[in-house]
């Protein structure tokens, strides 16, 4: 079986090019478990945000509402409209 390889990650434009070479040195030095254990507080931070975002541009928003607004903004319209429900907010 082939290996996967990663895709080579962008620099973001406010960092330097010394900079990101010291973040992906320690990130490609993690073990499989301490990355997995980032992308998941990554993923919880990423949640937080869209949370935030929606709480600003909806603040009387029910609770049902930003979960669809949630899955909107992850998956799309059908998944959105289909799991979560439209009618449901």
């Amino acid at each position: 079986m082939a290996e996967t390889q990663a895709q080579p990650a962008v620099r973001p434009m406010d960092t330097s090019e010394e900079a990101w070479a010291v973040a992906q040195e320690r990130i490609d030095a993690l073990r499989p478990d301490q990355k997995a254990q980032l992308a998941n507080l990554m993923s919880i931070d990423c949640e937080r945000l869209a949370r935030a975002g929606i709480a600003l541009s909806e603040p009387s928003a029910s609770d049902a509402r930003v979960r669809y607004l949630l899955a909107l903004r992850r998956y799309g319209s059908v998944f959105a409209d289909t799991m979560v429900g439209r009618g449901a907010c």
